[in-house]
């Protein structure tokens, strides 16, 4: 093995120590033929890397990018990712954050033990403004280009986008600038909806009555005008003093919900933790200070016990005995129990949202299950929130702005205290996991999305969970001074794209849809199930997707119809709305863009070829990143990419497509491109001279007078290829001009392609650019 070789890095990635003949054991790993192999170990900036020398000979000699999810030969482990380093003899073993045990062997290179092990404790140690993702430099093109953007939620832009299910929504609500210095709450963002009948004045005193000022704010407007809103415990001690400005804020908030039947306060503690905080001067609401208001507790389990639950069951995932009471073991750690609860209080806030009520929820400082409630019940009442751009902007409000304490949580720096450590944020995203396997469909993002985000929670390449809230982002400028995660979805979007997903219809389409715009949770214990693919994915071979099953079912499908002679309903719209990626068809003709954790830099894809059955393999999707060391038990390519979500801007159940404008218009389906045969081959030079003459060419009709266009609103560029779906849609492709005749719905628009007039139908709003 070249001992001079070096694996490409990431821009700004600086390697510190290079070991040779350095063996290391993944001790997750306790399979039969799983054995210790020998590498090249490497300390850079940003991680410890180690290559098997297999690897790195196919790496040289072939060009084969090392395959970092192949868990028995290679290994990437991000510093920060990195809980406790044990030190014995000749060996370096790792405990981590995500679920993972390493341990590497120096007997044959005990030289360079010392520096590794040092090197390892001195990045361990940097605090947060001094971590990895403030020197990474991979989409500062992008960033400067305007192509990718770390801000992907705005209170304004929100209050827009609910208007369209809610137009009285400005009657009740404004965005008011109070915190805009973060004086009245520091863990607040700068901007927040509060109801329109109380002035700043009567919003800093409800702050003094909250805990930690963070008093109630706007998370959410339904369509039929139900409210939630979140906040922190009340300032009620023991004698349950009233404060007449939070009964004010209360009435408010009422009254903002103009077709509420009463007011619902859900306290995410059990009742006897709330009451135990009476003495700290915190508690809960007495209810009847408050018009109609009714008080529930929802049981959730403090930081604490998430904790000890969490832990017990990383013991049990990670064990090497082998009992046949493993199942018994999982439901003894409680681990599924909380996440039934958890769902079960997201639930019941659904069930009064749709009922037209008002409802605040709080825990005891607002930024724990406060926020994991929230989040869950925007995801299950707004089908925007189960998009790709909407689950960003989900998290972005839910969690970043409103000052949820990821550094306290997940320790980023190792210097927080033990006893502030919480697996918070994990057990949302196993929530979400939970309601994405009882809808499939329903959500426009895969499983490969959830994984990604956890391990860019742990690994600090990006600056997007760094620090506990806005105010001590923006004081260490981590916009504008390293990549975000949200920027790196933008980017590579494709690679995270479900392909079964369908929007729900809107009302009066054709299109029909087993999804309703509000999900329909059920929180049985049965249903609720390990995440597989998360907590055992160091411990087991690869792991199952979903989503690439799927792509190899239809790869196979198209390989039958081209055998059975039907190579001419591969590429018809309406039969195939799936697009192929190379990546799926010759990955090893492309290289992948960089995992979010692996740290490989992005080699330029080449252009891609026609497959063999006439299959167009790259329609412009940006390329597919694949699973590799983010989810480092990933197997096969990435799940195939698909144009951006329909109706994104959208509410809820307003994302399908519209009857057609006139029952009395004949519909033209889209009519597939005419199969060309191919040109004949070139004559041969023959030696015989007699020719037969060739007939005179007939002359050439008169073209016919161009179809008149019909009368139209404007026209529109179509930016992403769209495949009908219903009859009432119409199929076009990137690039193609279309006239628009009506824009009667807000996601999609009547249109016709002005070439061939003759085909109408409906095509999504964010497949077109108005020109």
């Amino acid at each position: 093995m070249d001992a001079s070789y070096s694996p490409n890095l990431l821009p700004g990635e600086m390697q510190q120590v290079v070991a040779q003949q350095i063996v290391y054991e993944n001790q997750n790993l306790h399979l039969p033929g799983a054995q210790p192999v020998m590498g090249m170990l490497m300390l850079t900036n940003y991680r410890l890397l180690f290559l098997s020398q297999l690897t790195v000979v196919q790496h040289q000699m072939k060009g084969v990018e090392p395959d970092l999810k192949d868990n028995e030969k290679n290994c990437n482990i991000p510093i920060s990712c990195i809980d406790k380093m044990k030190q014995k003899k000749a060996d370096i073993s790792l405990d981590c954050k995500d679920f993972r045990q390493v341990k590497f062997n120096f007997a044959l290179n005990m030289a360079d033990q010392n520096r590794v092990s040092q090197g390892i404790e001195t990045f361990m140690k940097l605090k947060q403004p001094d971590r990895f993702c403030f020197l990474n430099k991979e989409l500062g093109a992008e960033k400067l280009a305007g192509e990718v953007t770390s801000v992907v939620f705005d209170i304004n832009k929100e209050i827009n986008r609910l208007e369209k299910h809610f137009p009285q929504i400005r009657n009740f609500w404004r965005v008011s600038d109070v915190n805009q210095s973060f004086g009245v709450c520091s863990t607040y963002p700068r901007y927040f909806g509060v109801p329109t009948s109380l002035s700043d004045d009567e919003i800093k005193k409800a702050a003094e009555h909250r805990a930690r000022g963070r008093l109630p704010i706007l998370s959410y407007v339904h369509r039929n005008g139900a409210s939630l809103t979140r906040c922190a415990q009340p300032k009620a001690g023991i004698r349950q003093g009233k404060s007449k400005a939070d009964v004010r804020m209360a009435n408010a908030l009422l009254k903002a919900s103009p077709f509420s039947k009463g007011f619902y306060i859900m306290d995410a503690r059990p009742k006897l933790n709330a009451a135990a905080n009476r003495a700290a001067g915190g508690g809960f609401e007495k209810t009847s200070h408050y018009e109609n208001a009714t008080l529930t507790f929802l049981d959730i389990e403090n930081i604490h016990v998430m904790r000890e639950a969490v832990g017990k069951l990383r013991d049990l995932c990670l064990s090497t005995s082998s009992t046949s009471q493993f199942f018994t073991a999982i439901d003894n750690t409680m681990c599924l129990t909380h996440i039934k609860i958890i769902l079960d209080g997201a639930v019941e806030v659904v069930n009064h949202i749709e009922e037209g009520s008002a409802v605040l929820v709080h825990c005891s400082d607002g930024w724990d299950r406060t926020a994991q409630l929230c989040g869950l019940a925007c995801l299950i009442l707004d089908p925007y929130f189960r998009t790709l751009d909407g689950f960003m902007a989900l998290i972005d409000k839910e969690w970043l702005q409103a000052g949820h304490k990821f550094n306290d949580r997940i320790g980023q720096d190792n210097t927080v205290s033990g006893s502030e450590r919480s697996p918070v944020f994990l057990q949302f995203t196993d929530c979400v996991y939970q309601i994405m396997q009882q809808f499939p469909t329903a959500f426009e993002f895969n499983e490969s999305l959830l994984l990604d985000m956890l391990d860019a929670l742990y690994s600090c390449r990006f600056g997007t969970f760094l620090f506990n809230c806005e105010k001590e982002r923006d004081t260490h400028k981590v916009h504008s001074r390293t990549p975000s995660f949200f920027e790196y979805l933008q980017k590579h979007r494709g690679g995270y794209i479900n392909p079964c997903y369908e929007p729900p219809s809107g009302p009066g389409t054709l299109l029909t849809n087993s999804v309703p715009p509000v999900l329909p949770v059920n929180t049985h214990m049965k249903n609720i199930r390990l995440w597989y693919n998360y907590y055992m994915r160091h411990v087991v071979r690869g792991r199952v997707d979903l989503c690439v099953i799927l792509q190899e079912e239809i790869l196979r499908l198209r390989d039958i119809l081209a055998d059975l002679g039907h190579s001419d309903k591969i590429d018809r719209p309406d039969v195939d709305p799936v697009s192929i990626s190379v990546s799926q068809i010759a990955p090893e003709s492309s290289a992948p863009p960089a995992p979010v954790s692996s740290g490989w830099s992005t080699p330029a894809v080449p252009a891609q070829p026609q497959g063999a059955s006439g299959i167009t393999m790259d329609r412009g999707i940006s390329p597919v990143p694949t699973r590799q060391s983010l989810s480092m038990s990933a197997r096969g390519p990435a799940p195939v990419p698909l144009p951006p979500p329909v109706g994104g801007g959208g509410g809820g159940g307003g994302s399908g497509p519209p009857p057609l404008p006139g029952r009395d218009e004949e519909f033209v389906p889209p009519q597939p491109s005419p199969r060309r045969d191919p040109p004949p081959p070139p004559m041969r030079h023959s030696a015989v001279i007699n020719r037969e003459p060739e007939p005179e060419a007939e002359p050439e009709a008169e073209p016919e007078a161009p179809e008149p266009l019909p009368e139209h609103e404007s026209t529109a560029t179509v930016i992403y290829p769209w495949n009908a779906r219903d009859t009432n849609e119409i199929s076009v492709t990137a690039g193609e001009v279309v006239g628009v005749v009506s824009k009667s719905n807000a996601n999609w628009w009547f249109v016709f392609p002005l070439h061939d007039p003759s085909r109408r139908g409906h095509v999504p709003v964010t497949y077109l650019q108005e020109c």
